[in-house]
């Protein structure tokens, strides 16, 4: 997660103005994200780890088939950005990008502690 988020956050600061939209990279980006998608769950087991430090909140082994499908949105918008990012389009990259946004939202809202 903090390889996506490594990557994330350039992408952020070019939707939001805070630095100049470069097409290159945002495509560069998104497509890491797209990439490291596939293997989200893989790091969340059926049971909580035992004696591992994490932002996760209990509630994801207790509603692991929710938090299952919001990883699985995770995983679509980040590809949907990925493939909309080649056109190089930068009204179309914002708007995907803000729909990748609200998917890691929804997941974090009610599974990741703010800690």
């Amino acid at each position: 997660m903090h390889v996506v988020g490594w990557n994330f956050s350039p992408l952020s600061a070019m939707v939001k103005g805070k630095t100049a939209f470069d097409a290159a990279e945002f495509s560069k980006r998104a497509d890491r994200i797209a990439f490291l998608s596939d293997q989200l769950l893989e790091g969340f087991q059926k049971a909580p780890p035992h004696g591992v430090n994490t932002d996760a909140k209990a509630e994801i082994w207790t509603s692991f088939d929710d938090f299952s499908t919001k990883a699985k949105d995770f995983v679509a918008e980040a590809k949907a950005l990925s493939d909309v990012a080649k056109a190089k389009d930068e009204a179309k990259d914002k708007a995907q990008f803000k729909k990748l946004a609200g998917a890691c939202k929804a997941c974090h809202d009610k599974y990741k502690n703010d800690d």
